[in-house]
């Protein structure tokens, strides 16, 4: 592999478990940084506002600042304020990520005087059966449906739970539409990392742990991909994809054999 300018990493699941770093993750990432290489955070969790992830990151002494924490919930924002910004949503998700969407400029449906007309699925761990009726009714209404991202399931120390994709799969079968997807696996969220930071593509390295997301963005972008076996994906899983990353390591400490 060639010297790489800037390294991306997934959170859930690569750097982390439920919240708790694995062994060695921060000295690691202070080694890279100290080699003159650019890190960026990216997750597709939509279930926090970025200011959340900052944080969180700082406080775990993984992130240095706010320019190295990219989340899908950005994403979203800047593909609606570039593609519907006249539109009205109706957001399934968090309050605090449905105030920082609002206080990005796009438009926010907080109640039944404005009709929506556009949805957007996040991460919402505070879903209820009422959100989910309501939900699905502007769902067969609205002629914009998005959604953060794709991931099935979120890994936990408890194991994996719900996660948008299933969300997704819930809806569908109520009102047979599927959303425009906005995270990983597209390529959006890697190509603005890259700029950024001021690298090209060649110059990156994609590491995480799902073939369905992580590892299929990096392919989509053109970028090199190291996949960890830490989180969701398991070798048994690795051997019937068709998505082949082109390192494949126990954990992201295995990086050290490859930049």
């Amino acid at each position: 592999m060639n010297k790489k300018r800037l390294v991306i990493f997934d959170l859930d699941g690569t750097l982390y478990l439920d919240g708790i770093p694995f062994q060695g993750v921060k000295e690691l990432i202070t080694s890279i940084r100290q080699r003159g290489i650019h890190v960026a955070f990216l997750t597709n969790n939509s279930s926090k506002s970025t200011d959340s992830y900052v944080t969180k990151l700082v406080g775990m002494g993984l992130a240095s600042h706010k320019r190295e924490v990219i989340t899908s919930t950005q994403a979203a924002i800047s593909h609606i304020l570039k593609n519907h910004p006249d539109v009205t949503f109706h957001v399934l998700g968090v309050p605090d990520v449905i105030r920082e969407i609002e206080n990005s400029g796009v438009r926010v449906s907080r109640d039944d005087t404005v009709i929506p007309s556009g949805v957007l699925l996040t991460y919402d761990t505070t879903l209820t059966y009422d959100k989910i009726v309501r939900t699905t009714a502007l769902i067969r209404k609205a002629p914009v449906y998005l959604a953060t991202h794709p991931d099935m399931v979120c890994p936990t120390q408890e194991g994996p739970v719900p996660d948008v994709g299933t969300f997704i799969a819930m809806f569908e079968s109520a009102t047979g539409k599927h959303p425009r997807v906005l995270g990983k696996p597209e390529a959006d969220m890697l190509r603005f990392a890259c700029a950024r930071f001021g690298v090209t593509t060649n110059d990156t390295l994609m590491v995480g742990d799902r073939l369905y997301t992580d590892i299929k963005a990096g392919l989509n972008a053109g970028i090199e991909t190291m996949l960890v076996l830490s989180g969701e994906t398991t070798e048994a899983m690795l051997e019937k994809s068709d998505l082949k990353p082109d390192h494949v390591f126990p954990s992201v400490l295995d990086i050290e054999h490859v930049i």
